[in-house]
């Protein structure tokens, strides 16, 4: 018996080794991502059993860090509460970021091996850490220091605990928590939840968020991880429907910006779909994305100033200009160092105070450009940190999108492209509390986990 099963098992491995042999027509590139494909399939589908009180924990932190509901903190929201700080929401992020390190002082070695994958970026943490020594505002730099380690630290366990496919199924419950109340916050208590004060935003929803841009950014980023998820056949009617909710959002937020964003990402993706499908069409591809960039580029130079009317914006975007090339100055004064970790912001006696009389925006929080805020933040140095962190991680991206066929690989691509584009006027980049920040260091770690995982499989 035992000699007819060997003989068996050895036809059968004969036909296998036969197979193969057939395959091999097919060229070197495609059975490479072919491999590639079966282990990133195989590292996605390795899910780890996650408690309901570890689930519940993770949710609440992706909530919170959207900054929604912070209007019902006690205190007030604006530059006047920046110097001491929100107490209630002090205390309760120094609760979850306990709780969050008693869970990670149970897999504290898989966490630190993990977190080594980009040291780059714990150079970059130093250096904001290390501002406090130059901070014009040390307190405040302390202060949002141990915040920003909290929020890098929770953004690795996202990323050791949840692989990408679990990740997008979280952010989808995060921001439809979000956008859900936002809808039922407008439509139940709109003295809460509708824009006042300001006669260019009169009547826009902003929902449970404490500007309409954030809800038109978060709206658009949940329409995101719905397309990719729907591209994967996840509930392809929900998906649809939610994605139509998210485009009234967008609207009646009255956020261009994010409804411009919206188009031109339902274009991209796409693109960034067949580039990921048709390898022998990429290089067609390409060239087509660059003279499709390069013409609009053009268009843009001798017509932005009516395209910007066209969409409701001066050629100013509100201000945004102005406030940038008042940054500049202040940046000339300390271009290498900057003013420590959120300094400059942080209080009428500073530089901030008179950069508000100056500026168009009274109450600017920050500079509305993430790389701008962080050169005022962290000088030319960090600046330069953060760009070639985000370069190699875009790098990664493509690599992991082109080298598999699964819908959710393309997610940390179309995530770092958009991230890139949003700070353009916006925040984002070595922020505490933020889940842009979170997520751009949960895909990173992400990616580069699954890559490092395919050449130890090859």
């Amino acid at each position: 018996m035992q000699n007819l099963w060997r003989q068996g098992s050895r036809g059968r491995l004969s036909k296998i080794v036969e197979d193969v042999g057939q395959f091999g027509a097919v060229s070197a590139s495609a059975k490479n991502s072919l491999v590639l494909s079966s282990g990133l399939r195989s590292q996605r589908t390795s899910l780890q059993n996650h408690s309901s009180f570890e689930n519940a924990l993770v949710l609440c932190i992706l909530v919170l860090s959207t900054t929604a509901f912070v209007n019902l903190f006690p205190g007030q929201l604006g530059i006047e509460s920046e110097e001491g700080g929100e107490i209630f929401a002090q205390v309760l992020w120094a609760l979850l970021y306990l709780t969050l390190f008693f869970l990670i002082r149970k897999r504290w070695k898989d966490f630190i091996k993990l977190a080594e994958r980009d040291r780059l970026l714990w150079v970059l943490t130093a250096w904001a850490i290390l501002s406090i020594i130059w901070s014009i505002d040390r307190p405040v730099t302390f202060r949002r220091s141990i915040a920003l380690l909290g929020t890098e630290a929770f953004g690795v366990y996202f990323a050791l605990r949840y692989s990408l496919k679990e990740q997008l199924e979280k952010i989808t419950a995060a921001l439809a928590i979000v956008i859900g109340a936002s809808v039922f916050a407008c439509l139940f208590f709109p003295s809460y939840a509708l824009s006042s004060g300001v006669p260019a935003e009169e009547g826009s929803w902003r929902g449970v968020l404490s500007h309409k841009n954030t809800l038109g950014g978060f709206a658009l980023l949940l329409a995101l991880v719905l397309f990719i998820r729907y591209v994967s056949g996840w509930r392809r009617t929900l998906c649809t429907f939610g994605i139509a909710i998210l485009v009234v959002v967008v609207v009646l937020s009255q956020s261009i910006t994010s409804l411009v964003y919206f188009v031109l990402a339902f274009v991209a993706i796409p693109l960034v779909r067949f580039f990921q499908q048709r390898p022998s069409h990429r290089t067609k591809v390409l060239l087509a994305g660059a003279m499709i960039f390069a013409a609009s580029a053009t268009w843009l130079y001798f017509h932005g100033e009516d395209f910007v009317y066209s969409i409701g914006k001066d050629p100013t975007l509100t201000g945004r200009t102005e406030l940038w090339a008042l940054s500049l100055i202040w940046i000339q004064q300390k271009p290498v160092l900057g003013y420590g970790l959120e300094a400059f912001w942080s209080s009428y006696y500073g530089p901030a105070a008179d950069f508000r009389i100056i500026s168009p925006w009274l109450a600017a929080p920050h500079a509305h450009n993430a790389y701008v805020n962080l050169w005022l933040d962290l000088g030319i140095v960090g600046l330069l940190l953060l760009l070639y962190i985000l370069i190699a991680n875009i790098r990664n991206a493509a690599h992991l999108a082109t080298r598999s066929w699964a819908a959710v690989d393309t997610w940390p691509i179309v995530f770092f492209v958009y991230l890139s584009a949003i700070c353009m006027t916006g925040g984002g980049f070595v922020a505490r509390n933020d889940l842009y920040w979170v997520l751009y260091i949960s895909t990173g770690l992400g990616v580069r986990s699954l890559l490092a995982g395919d050449s130890r499989g090859r």
